[in-house]
């Protein structure tokens, strides 16, 4: 005699699924297949956040958060750069 949780087994079938399609997503991203920046931080961040929320673990992970970052503050140092460019021109 064999006791099966069918209730346990559909939800981690699901959750499995969750972590496939955070898994291809994030490889997209960290392959650089999206060509516009700002779609591909967004895609991190809402691929992150699902990952955290089903708790994912592993080294994709901690890639895709080290790469969050980097883009971040890459980000902000454009910003930043771009605001020092707009007040030397008004120097001149």
């Amino acid at each position: 005699m064999q006791a099966r949780n069918i209730v346990a087994e559909e939800k981690h079938e699901e959750l499995k699924i969750q972590a496939i399609e955070v898994t291809n997503n994030l490889m997209k991203v960290l392959n650089m297949e999206e060509n516009d920046d700002n779609k591909a931080l967004k895609q991190l961040v809402e691929n992150l956040k699902i990952a955290e929320e089903i708790g994912m673990r592993g080294e994709l992970i901690d890639v895709a958060l080290t790469f969050k970052i980097l883009c971040t503050k890459y980000l902000e140092d454009m910003v930043k750069h771009a605001g020092q460019g707009d007040e030397d021109e008004g120097m001149a």
